[in-house]
């Protein structure tokens, strides 16, 4: 399929281009390969459409008048580890900073390493592409490859050179059904996580965590080399109940497709070989879970996907600081806040809108929707009515009886589908009232409606 591919797009493209497939022998898990054939095709396209060179270009750079295609695949271990390579122009940079300063991802005081800068094109919705064809991918990019191998628990970094060319190295599950996981502890809930990516553990006295950060984000010293610190609890919203004096806790090293990241876990229960559940298209969107499997006793844990919940708490110089309080207008993308007791909802409506373009502020009640309030003033709020502590027919009127944040779009997103419901909401101030289950295009036309943006502002998703 592949070969086809290549040969199609280059007839297409008017290139001359081959491709050389070293370790084909090796055996690859039916399901795993379905998953991932169009994201396989697609690096063709991207190979072809932004690497491979013209043959009158090549000829003038003194290469072969054919590009190479180059796909090497091999066992290690318990992983499948493929690369795919290209002998073209490689990944520009220039480009790729200029792309990522119009869409607001990057300050233009920031300073990025080249390596950091590749990984950007990662990102969801992020592409170079200047038109939309499908051979440039539609606009989406490159983070449709790297979401299908995140789904099946794998991880992909991105490589580039001055003389030109780039690879994609992605490593992968052997097996989707059975994997080795190791069993943690966090509060009272226990999690597994696949020990592929798990470099090494060790224990260090909870007491000296936290003392080293960058940008108010936690960092963690081991032999003198600094990784950011993930606290697996907080980032789950998990009380530990421990009290972090003198207790030695585990830290899991963690590789994050190019990088270590030293995780925080509350104990270390064991590790066990399980079968992977998957958990059904319902909870397909939510981030952070790559299954579930279920244990000898027939309860059932979670399987984290610490890649993805990394990235959901990362706030690199490429992602705008929530904590730079601004004016509730003028962003340079919509700041939308939402507001739901529930977990995941909020990282469910997180991640549809951030495929928008939008930057999302999330809150677990009306209290704490407040207090953030406090430090950044949102574009827009979508808030939920049952919550603990202030429930969301309160937060309407809070925010509408304070001067600051009187003006702020409200829109109203519940299961009460009663008629006295949306009265009250509207009597209180809201400007939109939705009922659960919504449609997501409703939702992004009362967004953009409220917050009288162009179409233009909002990146089409396909």
């Amino acid at each position: 399929r592949l070969r086809h591919e290549v040969r199609q797009v280059s007839r297409e493209l008017n290139k001359d281009a081959e491709l050389e497939v070293q370790g084909s022998d090796v055996e690859i898990d039916r399901n795993i390969l379905d998953s991932m054939s169009e994201a396989f095709a697609h690096m063709i396209r991207n190979a072809l459409g932004h690497g491979i060179e013209s043959a009158e270009r090549r000829a003038e750079l003194g290469k072969p008048k054919t590009g190479r295609i180059r796909i090497e695949c091999r066992q290690e271990g318990g992983e499948i580890v493929l690369r795919f390579s290209d002998d073209g122009a490689g990944l520009d940079l220039d480009k790729i900073r200029a792309r990522a300063l119009e869409n607001g991802l990057l300050k233009k005081d920031s300073q990025l390493s080249n390596e950091e800068l590749t990984q950007l094109i990662l990102l969801s919705g992020f592409s170079t592409a200047d038109e939309l064809t499908k051979l440039s991918g539609r606009g989406i990019g490159m983070d449709v490859v790297h979401n299908s191998v995140r789904r099946l628990g794998g991880t992909m970094t991105v490589e580039t050179s001055a003389s030109g060319g780039a690879s994609f190295l992605l490593h992968l599950p052997l097996s989707l059904s059975i994997t080795q996981a190791l069993f943690v502890r966090c509060g009272a809930q226990e999690f597994a996580i696949a020990l592929n990516v798990i470099q090494t553990i060790i224990k260090v006295e909870a007491n000296k965590l936290g003392s080293l950060s960058k940008d108010g984000e936690p960092l963690f010293e081991r032999d003198g080399q600094v990784y950011p610190l993930l606290d697996l609890g907080r980032q789950l919203e998990i009380s530990s109940g421990l009290e972090e004096s003198d207790i030695r806790v585990p830290i899991l090293m963690v590789r994050m497709g190019a990088r270590e990241v030293a995780v925080k876990v509350d104990d270390l229960i064991g590790t066990q070989e399980v079968v992977v559940k998957n958990l059904g298209e319902h909870l397909a969107g939510v981030n952070g879970i790559a299954g579930a499997t279920i244990r000898g006793d027939g309860t059932v844990a979670l399987i984290l996907d610490l890649a993805e919940l990394w990235l959901a708490q990362e706030r690199l110089p490429v992602a705008m600081s929530l904590d730079e309080a601004r004016a509730p207008s003028g962003h340079a993308v919509p700041i939308v806040m939402v507001v739901d007791d529930s977990l995941t909802v909020r990282k469910v409506t997180s991640r549809n809108l951030s495929r928008y373009g939008m930057e999302v502020m999330m809150a677990k009640d009306g209290i704490d929707a407040m207090e953030q309030i406090r430090k950044t003033i949102p574009d827009l709020m979508l808030v939920d009515i049952e919550m603990p502590r202030m429930d969301g027919y309160e937060l309407t009127s809070k925010i509408r009886s304070d001067p600051t944040t009187k003006d702020i779009p409200i829109v109203i997103i519940t299961s009460r589908a009663g008629e006295k419901h949306r009265e009250r909401a509207l009597e209180l101030g809201a400007n939109a009232y939705l009922s659960k289950p919504y449609q997501e295009e409703e939702l992004i036309a009362h967004i953009k409606a409220l917050l009288d943006h162009t179409p233009a502002n909002f990146p089409a998703v396909h």
